[in-house]
């Protein structure tokens, strides 16, 4: 019994880099992510508590004036009263004068007690704001000193886990990205041919070399990523030692590789779903289970060529280097909407047919897998970059989304015609004679349905012209293998200053995809009459259980032959 292909190459993968080890530069991604998060938070409660503290500070003050402000009114008060006493222990004076006095006391003392009872409700007040401010401050430290005592948690844990990396496998690692890997292929087609040994049909040599090479450079991708993020760690490290943590830098670092990997992840179940259809198409016996791999491998080829443009759109968009016309020409969602009708024209045919078995579309690994890494990408772009590709969503999409929901208003829209066709006729029979007039007012509401039907549907596609919005600078050039982003020209300091160090990220996480892309050829529609034809065949079979093939094996020799011209692209190893 043989082990599925796609674990094989991941357990391999996983003992070559340590990934099946307790600590690794995997392990350290998590890590760091967490330790990050940690931070953000620590920051976060830090300022919050910071600024409760200064608002209640504030009320303090405020209490210690109020309290030195009655302090005051209460001396005033006081001499007032004892002048007042004052008036009425002189008996000698005129009464008028006196009258005088005690007027002019008492106003004096009537409104210091008006101060005396505004200033009281003052002190009420802003102890009332005083106590709720006390309640914030003793919650909000509590919060902070939880927060406080996760995050030295995770350091420790982060900084311990660290150290246990074994440094020999991450240098490993480093070097894997830029060394040539033929004799990691050899070895990896020497596994899979004792894992199928026992097999009654061998795996598919073409498929198995495909798939190989394509994982190869899918670890190189990720390894690359993680031994960033290993650096990275040591850097925050070290901004942590000296007080100088640059959080949003380190936020931005893991924004983008999660994205990196989100999309590497898809493509790795792009692959599995393509190792996986190699043997489940084994049924069909060893000459028709040659024919399928062939068109699967030809469709990995031409897939390849999407992906690799989603995946370079993508490290333009991290770069903050992409252009609208990077989208118009790379951005083809044509592409799986034309899988996504195939697929519905061979459920149409099979439903057609009303067989007594499922039929399972033998592309449908290839569909799933596609639509996931499209999903992957428009979620990253649009959600973490804020992208908006609304406007490049096919003509023929908008067209049928305005088509359902004009379903919905058929009825109004039959009254409305109809109320125009009385009123029309009405006019009419008044000017003309009544046989002129009927087919006068045929003609009219034929003109008038004829309109509006095409109106619906008359979409012109616009040309794709610069946006001011996106920023203009230069395009990466990729290399033959994975799409290079552009090297550039200035020269690296020995010790990266902090001001460029996002120009380092850049440079560090560049992935080499290739640029070359294979030429999508959407023309393979099989004639319905064709179809037919053979459709009879199957049936025929069906009803003579003598033919050498069974009538559901013969059904699948039905599907659409992609029999497109190579072109350059790529994987040229493919081509071999």
């Amino acid at each position: 019994m043989y082990e599925r292909n796609a674990i094989v190459l991941e357990r391999y993968f996983n003992q070559m880099f340590g990934y099946n080890m307790k600590n690794s530069i995997k392990t350290n991604f998590k890590d760091y992510c967490e330790l990050v998060e940690c931070l953000e938070k620590y920051k976060n409660i830090s300022e919050e508590e910071e600024t409760i503290m200064q608002e209640y500070d504030s009320i303090a003050n405020r209490i210690r004036e109020i309290q030195k402000k009655e302090e005051t009114l209460d001396k005033k008060n006081d001499k007032y009263q004892e002048e007042r006493e004052n008036i009425f222990q002189n008996i000698d004076e005129n009464a008028e004068i006196i009258q005088k006095k005690l007027d002019n006391v008492n106003q004096n003392i009537q409104n210091i007690n008006e101060e005396i009872q505004e200033n009281a409700q003052q002190f009420v007040d802003v102890i009332a704001e005083f106590n709720e401010k006390s309640q914030v401050r003793t919650t909000c430290e509590r919060s902070r000193r939880t927060i406080e005592n996760e995050y030295n948690r995770k350091l420790n844990e982060t900084l311990d886990n660290y150290k246990d990396i074994d440094i020999n496998l991450e240098k490993k690692a480093k070097k894997f990205i830029e060394v040539e890997t033929d004799d990691i292929q050899k070895d990896l087609i020497e596994k899979i041919k004792r894992n199928g040994s026992q097999e009654k049909i061998p795996f598919n040599t073409n498929v198995m070399t495909k798939a190989i090479t394509l994982t190869i450079y899918i670890q190189k991708r990720e390894t690359e990523i993680l031994t960033n993020i290993y650096e990275k760690t040591n850097k925050l490290f070290i901004e942590i030692k000296n007080n100088t943590i640059k959080n949003d830098k380190h936020q931005k670092t893991i924004k983008d590789s999660k994205c990196k990997l989100q999309f590497i992840e898809a493509l790795k179940e792009y692959l599995i779903q393509f190792l996986d259809n190699e043997r489940l198409t084994a049924v069909n016996g060893e000459e028709e289970h040659t024919n399928l791999m062939q068109e699967a491998c030809n469709n990995l080829e031409e897939d390849l060529e999407q992906i690799n443009n989603l995946y370079t759109l993508l490290l333009k968009e991290i770069s903050k280097k992409i252009t609208k016309k990077s989208y118009s020409e790379l951005y083809n969602l044509d592409y799986l909407m034309s899988l996504e009708t195939k697929a519905k024209e061979f459920d149409d045919e099979i439903k057609k047919l009303n067989l007594p078995v499922t039929i399972i579309n033998p592309n449908y690994w290839r569909i799933e897998g596609m639509k996931k890494i499209y999903d992957v990408f428009y979620q990253c772009v649009t959600e973490e970059y804020g992208r908006d590709l609304s406007e490049y969503v096919p003509i023929e999409k908008i067209n049928t989304q305005l088509q359902n929901k004009n379903k919905e208003d058929v009825k109004p829209e039959k009254e409305i015609k109809e109320k125009e066709k009385i009123e029309t006729n009405d006019i009419i029979l008044k000017e003309d004679k009544m046989d002129d007039a009927k087919t006068e007012i045929d003609k009219k509401i034929d003109m008038i349905l004829g309109f509006d039907t095409e109106d619906e549907d008359d979409w012109e596609d616009e040309d794709f012209e610069e946006d001011d919005d996106f920023e203009d600078e230069e395009i990466f050039e990729e290399d033959d293998d994975w799409g290079d982003e552009e090297d550039f020209d200035d020269e690296e300091d020995e010790n990266l200053e902090d001001e460029e160090w996002e120009e380092d990220l850049e440079e560090d996480e560049e992935d080499n995809w290739e640029e070359e892309s294979l030429q999508v050829d959407n023309e393979g529609q099989r004639e319905e009459d064709e179809f037919q034809d053979e459709i009879d065949d199957i049936l025929k079979s069906k009803n003579n259980p003598s033919e050498e093939d069974s009538w559901e094996n013969q059904f699948i020799k039905i599907k659409k032959k992609n029999n497109n011209k190579k072109k350059k692209g790529f994987f040229d190893k493919f081509k071999k």
